[in-house]
């Protein structure tokens, strides 16, 4: 048979309970680390930011003349790479235009900057000591 008419509708439910106040993820530091990269015609640049709720941002690249190459990346507390927050980017700097990696990273523990360069003409690799980094703390007011 055919389907009776609709019902009247119920009265409203209960409200529910209000949610957490959200907490700001301000961020609390900054490092910056800079340099040139001995026995070449490069320099490097590195920048994390730590925020209140632990993630980091990183920004980090080479420069040299008539060239720049930087990348950027987020990582969580939980992912794998967060304590040296490695960054990578591809620009070959070495022999013939065939391809080069870098992957620049940083112990925010020491302070010292690993540079690694990877091409089919050959592998550098630089550290860079503390005196090349700068650490901005914003937790506190002036």
């Amino acid at each position: 048979g055919q389907d009776g008419q609709n019902g009247v509708d119920g009265q409203d439910g209960q409200d529910g309970v209000d949610g957490q106040d959200a907490i700001p993820n301000t961020m609390t530091s900054s490092i910056f680390c800079t340099g040139l990269l001995e026995g070449s015609n490069m320099s490097f640049h590195y920048t994390v930011a730590q925020f209140a709720l632990g993630e980091v941002f990183v920004n980090g690249g080479v420069w040299g003349p008539y060239t720049e190459v930087s990348n950027s990346k987020l990582y969580s507390i939980m992912q794998n790479g967060f304590e040296t927050a490695p960054i990578s980017f591809t620009h070959d700097a070495l022999g013939t235009a065939n391809g080069g990696y870098w992957l620049i990273s940083l112990s925010r523990e020491t302070l010292v900057t690993t540079i690694e360069y990877t091409d089919v003409d050959g592998i550098l690799s630089w550290e860079m000591a503390p005196e090349n980094c700068i650490i901005n703390d914003y937790t506190t007011s002036n």
